[in-house]
């Protein structure tokens, strides 16, 4: 058995794979606050992706995007849910932030992927996409941008299963606001994985070499 995680950024991968064996490569930059979180946990074949943004403007959105990320790869790490089971967890978990007094509210992401196929849930505007020759799917195009998690009348929308094509991309919208889809697409696919994360960064870096938001990515693929 295999754990791994990463909230700040780099490499995943597990050290004795099995037969679907994954690699990630994660990285969280700041653009003024940084409220973005990554959060990526392995147990045996089964990996899962968490992907927050404490929402601006409102006290303790950090930590609301830390503790939902978090709390959301330890249950995968535990446990295989799926889609209708991760919808009811991310709502009991807004429920639990709001009470909490250090917590504001935040985006979400929730991806599982396991024996080629992925999964989860999602509230709010971070996203989380397949790449590949074939074009890009947008995995959470029918989410609901707000209420977010942490408001206690958060929606959440499923990520119906399905065959893990190409690459996984989940990202804040630090990323997908300012960057086309096209864009995203054809560097997404470029290079190796730490490559083309770097390459998406850079696509929304300004001239200055400032961001206009923070930015979270994480990007993975089957190895072999």
């Amino acid at each position: 058995m295999e754990i791994t995680r990463s909230e700040g950024g780099g490499e995943c991968t597990q050290v004795e794979p099995p037969s679907a064996w994954m690699r990630f490569w994660s990285r969280r930059i700041a653009g003024t606050a940084n409220e973005d979180r990554i959060e990526v946990s392995c147990r045996g074949d089964r990996w899962t992706i968490a992907v927050a943004d404490g929402a601006g403007g409102l006290a303790g959105g950090a930590a609301a995007a830390r503790s939902a990320a978090i709390a959301m790869v330890a249950l995968g790490a535990e446990m295989e849910l799926d889609p209708d089971g991760w919808c009811q967890r991310l709502r009991e978990l807004d429920r639990e932030l709001e009470v909490d007094r250090r917590c504001g509210e935040t985006t979400l992401v929730v991806v599982q992927v396991s024996d080629g196929e992925l999964w989860g849930a999602s509230v709010g505007d971070s996203g989380a996409l397949l790449v590949g020759p074939g074009g890009l799917v947008e995995l959470t195009a029918a989410q609901r941008r707000k209420p977010l998690v942490g408001s206690g009348s958060c929606t959440p929308v499923a990520i119906g299963r399905r065959a893990l094509s190409g690459r996984l991309l989940v990202a804040t919208d630090g990323l997908l606001k300012y960057a086309p889809l096209t864009t995203i697409n054809a560097l997404a696919r470029s290079g190796d994985l730490r490559e083309a994360v770097e390459a998406l960064i850079l696509a929304v870096t300004l001239p200055s070499g400032n961001l206009q938001d923070d930015v979270a990515v994480v990007l993975g693929e089957h190895v072999g």
